[in-house]
Formats: structure tokens, sequence, C-alpha cells
């Protein structure tokens, strides 16, 4: 089997094109990723940013693998958006779990969170010399004159 050769065309990336796709494999340091672009339309396609790295070797022979037919591009797309919507989940479930537990600080604070808002955008309306009476005030400074 004839190796892809690949040319650099601009720092960190490396071109190349085999049955039909074109190979970039992009670097950053000693890590490496790659775009395989299906030029005729077949479906093999892929990215791997976000989802598989390798060093610059492993990067070259992923793009072989693609090019002989070894790799299905159409189950690897299918592991990559499960992975996404897997993180997407756990993402939101995050910030879930960090609303509620903002909320409940809120609550014990005797405010509701419209009531926060609205405190909040008459507080970003202040001077700053406002500001500084607040904070002398929550010193117990009293109000410097």
């Amino acid at each position: 089997m004839k190796w892809i050769k690949f040319r650099q065309t601009r720092p960190l990336t490396l071109e190349g094109r085999k049955n039909g796709i074109t190979f970039e494999i992009h670097g950053r340091g000693e890590r490496f990723h790659v775009l395989a672009t299906d030029m005729k339309g077949l479906g093999r396609s892929i990215l791997t940013v976000g989802h598989q790295e390798f060093d610059l070797n492993g990067a070259k022979k992923f793009c072989q693998r693609i090019a002989a037919g070894e790799i299905d591009v159409a189950a690897l797309k299918a592991k990559y958006r499960a992975e996404d919507i897997e993180r997407e989940r756990k993402e939101v479930q995050r910030n879930v779990e960090e609303a509620k537990r903002f909320r409940a600080k809120l609550e014990r604070a005797g405010l509701s969170y419209r009531e926060f808002a609205e405190l909040e955008a008459e507080a970003q309306e202040l001077s700053d010399i406002s500001r500084r009476v607040l904070v002398a005030l929550e010193r117990g400074e009293g109000i410097p004159l």
C-alpha cells in the first residue's frame, strides 16, 4: 500500500490527498488532530477535535487507515455524536446543580432570583462613590465626608 505524502501548508499543518479524500493534520505542540474531507461525497469526512488526539505518526496512520477503508467513518462519527451528547448532558446537569446551589443561597438570604436580579441591575447603576460609601458602611466605618 502506498503511503499518503504529506506536505506542510502552514506552521503546524500538514496536508495530503489519497482516494478522493483531503487530509489535514493540525498540531499544537506534540498533539495533533485530523480533518478528513471526502471530495467524492461518500461520507468519509471527519474531524477528530475534541474526540481523539494523536502524535504525528499516529495522525498519519489514522489518515492512512481512513484512505484504505480500514476505519468505518460512519461508526466513528456516531461514536463522536454520542460523546458530544453525553458531554452536553453532563454540562446541562452541572449548570442545573450550580443554579440550584445559588438559588439555595438566595433563599437563605430571603431573596428570590428576580429580586436579586433587580438589585443587581440597580447596583450596576451606582456611581463609584456610591459604591465606596456602601463598602464603608458595610465595614462599619460610617459615611465618609
